[in-house]
C-alpha cells in the first residue's frame, strides 16, 4: 500500500511559498508523504549505526549531534536532508520540503550554500549521509547536503544480496526503457498521463529517489557544483538522473556539476560537466553491482568502505581532492 504521490508542483526555479491567504499551506504532494513502508521502519526500527561507523568517517562530534536530533525528532525518515559545513556542526531537515521552505532560515541558508549534494550507499542511516557529506565537504571545502537513503545494518543484508543479484542488470534495463519512454513521452503527455508514469517511477525508488529529484530541479540548490554517491548511493542518483533527463525537466544547471560515483559504476544519462566512477580493485560487492562498459578508475588495494580507520579503505578525501 502506498499513499498517492504526485511530482513535486512548486515551481522549479525557487522553493515553495509556506504561506496561502497568511495561513501555512499543506506541504506540496510528493514531498512528505511516504509509503506505509517507510513510515513503519521508520516507527517500528530506529536507524542502527553499526553499518555506517563500518563503512563512513564519522566523528564523535557529528555523532553526537546526529543522537540529539534523532531523540528529538523520535522517527527518522529515509529522505531527510542532512546539512554539513566546513568547521560547522551539522544541521537536520525532516524531508525535503522543509529543507526548500523559505519559511525555515536555516532552510533557506543552506539550500543557498549548498555546493555538494551526496547520497549515501548499502546499510546507510542518517550517520552515514553525515559521514559522507562530511567527506565531501573536507576534500573540497564547501557546504554539502546529504540525503538518508535508509535505516541502518538491518537493511545491508538484503540490499547487499539483492544488489548483487538483480542492481547492475536492473540499472542497465531502466536505463534502456528510459530511452525508449522518450519516444512515447509526447503520445502519453497529450493523454494527460506522463505524471502518472513519472510517479510510479519514482515510488519504486522510496523517498530517497523523490529527495535528490526534487533538489536536482534547476534553481533548487543554485550553487551546486558536486554530486557524490557511494555504492547503492550511485544507483539511487543514475536513477533520479535518468528519470529527470527523461521527463525533460528544467536540469541545465547540472551542465556545471562534477558527477562523482564511488564503490559501484552505473549507467548515467548525458548531464553533467564531468562524470568519474571510482571503485576498489578489492571490492566484490561493488564488483558485482558495477556495469563494466562505463569509463571508470580502478584503486588498488581498496575495498567497499571509505572508513580510514578500516584497512583497504577507499580514500573518498583524496579521490575527491584530485578531480
Amino acid at each position: 500500500m502506498a499513499s498517492v504521490i504526485h511530482p513535486p508542483s512548486f515551481p522549479s526555479t525557487s522553493p515553495p511559498d509556506p504561506t496561502q491567504n497568511g495561513q501555512p499551506s499543506v506541504p506540496p504532494p510528493g514531498l512528505r508523504t511516504q509509503t506505509l513502508k517507510h513510515l513503519v521502519q521508520s516507527s517500528v526500527y530506529p536507524f542502527n549505526e553499526l553499518a555506517d561507523e563500518y563503512f563512513y568517517n564519522v566523528s564523535k562530534t557529528d555523532a553526537q549531534a546526529v543522537h540529539a536530533w534523532a531523540k528529538r525528532a523520535g522517527t527518522v525518515i529515509a529522505g531527510s536532508i542532512v546539512y554539513v559545513a566546513p568547521g560547522k556542526d551539522p544541521k537536520f531537515f525532516a524531508d525535503v520540503y522543509e529543507f526548500l521552505s523559505p519559511s525555515k532560515d536555516d532552510g533557506e541558508r543552506a539550500r543557498e550554500e549548498v555546493r555538494g549534494l551526496c547520497v549515501p550507499g548499502v546499510g546507510s542511516s542518517v550517520l552515514g549521509a553525515v559521514g559522507l557529506a562530511r567527506d565531501v565537504c573536507i576534500a573540497r571545502g564547501i557546504p554539502v547536503a546529504g540525503v538518508v537513503a535508509g535505516y541502518g545494518l538491518r537493511e545491508l543484508l538484503n540490499e547487499a544480496v539483492g544488489g548483487a543479484l538483480y542492481f547492475r542488470e536492473t540499472n542497465q534495463l531502466e536505463f534502456a526503457l528510459e530511452n525508449t519512454r522518450r519516444g512515447l513521452s509526447s503520445l502519453v503527455a497529450g493523454l494527460g498521463l506522463l505524471p502518472m508514469i513519472e510517479t510510479v517511477d519514482s515510488l519504486g525508488g522510496g523517498p530517497t529517489i523523490q529527495s535528490v529529484k526534487a533538489l536536482l530541479r534547476d534553481g533548487r540548490l543554485p550553487h551546486l557544483e558536486f554530486l557524490v554517491g557511494h555504492s547503492k548511493g550511485n544507483m539511487v542518483l543514475s536513477g533520479a538522473l535518468g528519470e529527470l533527463f527523461c521527463e525533460k525537466a528544467p536540469i541545465t544547471q547540472l551542465d556545471q556539476v562534477t558527477i562523482v560515483l564511488l564503490s559501484a559504476i552505473c549507467a548515467l544519462p548525458k548531464v553533467g560537466k564531468k562524470q568519474v566512477q571510482i571503485i576498489g580493485a578489492l571490492d566484490p560487492l561493488g564488483w558485482a553491482n558495477s556495469r563494466l562498459g562505463v569509463a571508470h578508475k580502478v584503486v588498488l588495494n581498496a575495498a567497499h568502505h571509505l572508513n580510514k580507520e578500516i584497512p583497504l579503505y577507499l580514500d573518498a578525501v583524496a579521490e575527491l581532492k584530485a578531480i
